[in-house]
């Protein structure tokens, strides 16, 4: 008995070659390919080797398209929709909304800023007061401005004390991961200041609190905001003295 005597299988009109699998074509058992983009629902090969890849349920509208491109020996990944997220089964990752593009991590969510600017609405803020030259400044005083070594990866109490005596805390993680990506190895200069040092002060509200798995982190954008404001202070009374000055002269 061979596979051509079983009803509706045909092998002989077709032969099949190596890797091919029966496949039924609505009439007959016919030699096929086990997997194409034909035989998938959803997903279609397009001529210059794109591969779209459609997702959602019958009743969704607009269905939701997913486009791989290798182009230029840059592999590409499109979400062809205002939103994507690129998360873990922990929500971390990367989210994309529009022109806003998150991160979301242990210590929790934040925004990319870019080329296009920090989100600035009004329609995303409600009780608005002027800041004053001397909250400013007040502010301005409570944050400490240090250089020093930095490395992309949280150190434990050990590493740190050996870096601080001049030796190289991550030579053990070194030794036994040789492959081990050294750019969040290797210290870098740095000039900043103390997410920790904040805390517990007028300052906090810049302080993203961390935990056993995520570094604190300071918001910049609002420091420079405080800087900006202190720095329009002290052109006012650059002003002021210019005018004494003139008068006095006068």
């Amino acid at each position: 008995m061979t596979l051509d005597d079983l009803s509706g299988v045909d092998t002989v009109t077709n032969a099949p070659t190596s890797g091919q699998a029966l496949l039924y074509n609505g009439t007959n058992w016919v030699p096929g390919s086990e997997l194409s983009t034909s035989r998938i629902t959803g997903v279609k090969q397009n001529f210059n080797g794109e591969l779209d890849i459609y997702l959602g349920h019958a009743s969704y509208t607009p269905v939701h398209r997913i486009l791989f491109r290798h182009r230029l020996n840059i592999v590409q990944v499109w979400g062809l929709d205002s939103k994507a997220q690129f998360i873990n089964t922990n929500y971390y990752g990367i989210e994309i909304d529009g022109t806003v593009t998150k991160v979301r991590g242990a210590a929790g969510q934040g925004i990319i800023t870019t080329n296009l600017g920090a989100q600035s609405d009004d329609r995303l803020k409600f009780s608005e007061t002027s800041m004053t030259y001397d909250r400013a400044t007040s502010l301005l005083g409570l944050v400490p401005i240090l250089e020093y070594e930095k490395v992309l990866t949280l150190m434990t109490a050990e590493e740190e004390a050996t870096f601080e005596s001049g030796g190289d805390g991550f030579a053990s993680r070194k030794a036994a991961d040789p492959d081990a990506d050294l750019t969040l190895l290797n210290p870098l200069h740095e000039a900043g200041t103390i997410a920790q040092r904040l805390q517990g002060t007028d300052a906090e509200f810049m302080v993203t609190a961390g935990n056993d798995k995520a570094a604190s982190c300071v918001k910049y954008d609002q420091l420079t905001c405080i800087n900006t404001r202190v720095l329009q202070g002290l052109l006012d009374k650059v002003d002021a003295l210019t005018a004494r000055v003139a008068a006095l002269e006068g």
